[in-house]
């Protein structure tokens, strides 16, 4: 009885302690300690798996909500809210450099790319440490491996920060919208393959929103009804603000990447004023083909299920990587469809002669 007292009040002791020092944090901070330390730790996310309720548990659409600057964002979970607020308030350097996408655009890859470059071709070096402890993700709060927002903001100064986002360029830090700090690094996609993708995507994490059927993922798709809105006024944005200053944003695509790794490389290098040797090069572009970033385990993300907040047994991370897999899905009419809604949102843009529909 007296062993069960001490243990009891030891217990409440410790909740004591924790909830004084949560209770002087930022909500920020907050979420990412009872994340960290309930969620991942307990994993339970995983035992909600085993007993079949996640998808139960997940929601039909994605949450909608008002950012402290006034833009309507969607996102997968109501987290994100307090992330974006806190964004626009981070300090920049001048030295940062953003890999800026929409989902499923080619992310993981640029983000390797970018880091190598940035890193001397150090390809030893980038297989040691998993790509999500080297280039953070600002949209996120720090959640096991995966480093986000309190990671970027103590982020060491004689380390430059290779940053990965998906945010629309209006939501990336006053210091790069307003200050034209930093450099951006936007990769495009096909929006018929970033649909297929993004539809296996939401089957595979759990906090994504259900998908639905193929039909109904695509009318959403189409309407920019899904997480992270709407592809056509994501991708415009960057587009828009790359013409104004091309010395600090550079823009490629996914197909570009496909049809020649060796000549992109060299050309991001350029632009991040890396002199890198053909050799290096090379190197870079030998380490980062789907193939080799899909059997490295530093980047092909199948150490974050640890916690279980993915289901492999359905999708990979790296699914594919192919161009063209959307003529497996849309039919011959979704396609017409589509084709027309591309037309009318970015017919004389100069962004639509990017992509081969």
């Amino acid at each position: 009885m007296i062993v069960a007292l001490i243990a009891a009040s030891s217990l409440a002791a410790v909740i004591g302690i924790a909830a004084w020092k949560i209770s002087s944090c930022r909500e920020i901070d907050i979420k990412r300690f009872v994340i960290n330390n309930i969620v991942v730790k307990l994993r339970l996310v995983k035992l909600l798996s085993m007993m079949g309720l996640t998808e139960r548990m997940k929601s039909d659409k994605p949450v909608k909500f008002v950012t402290r600057s006034g833009i309507v964002y969607l996102a997968e979970s109501p987290m994100f809210k307090v992330v974006v607020d806190h964004v626009w308030e981070l300090d920049i350097r001048d030295s940062d450099v953003f890999v800026a996408t929409y989902p499923k655009s080619g992310t993981t890859w640029m983000q390797e790319i970018v880091w190598l470059i940035c890193n001397n071709a150090d390809t030893d070096a980038a297989k040691q440490t998993v790509l999500t402890r080297r280039s953070p993700l600002m949209d996120l709060i720090d959640v096991g491996d995966t480093l986000g927002f309190q990671s970027i903001e103590k982020w060491p100064s004689d380390n430059q920060r290779i940053i990965k986002t998906h945010l629309p360029f209006e939501l990336l830090p006053r210091g790069v919208v307003v200050g034209n700090k930093g450099k951006i690094v936007y990769v495009a996609r096909n929006p018929k393959d970033v649909c297929v993708s993004y539809f296996h995507f939401h089957h595979m994490v759990f906090s994504c929103p259900k998908p639905g059927t193929w039909a109904e993922f695509l009318t959403n798709f189409s309407n920019g009804d899904v997480a992270r809105g709407d592809w056509f006024a994501h991708t415009m944005k960057y587009w828009e603000e790359f013409q104004k200053d091309p010395s600090r944003i550079y823009i490629t695509t996914y197909e570009s990447l496909k049809a020649d790794l060796p000549l992109e490389v060299k050309s991001i290098a350029d632009f991040l004023g890396r002199d890198l040797s053909e050799e290096q090069i090379n190197a870079i572009a030998e380490h980062c083909t789907f193939e080799s970033m899909r059997n490295n385990k530093c980047t092909n993300h199948q150490g974050m299920n640890e916690a279980g907040m993915f289901d492999f047994s359905k999708v990979k991370f790296m699914r594919k990587g192919q161009i063209g897999d959307w003529k497996n899905y849309f039919t011959i009419n979704q396609s017409a469809e589509f084709d027309d809604l591309f037309r009318k949102r970015l017919q004389g843009t100069g962004l639509e002669s990017r992509f081969k529909l």
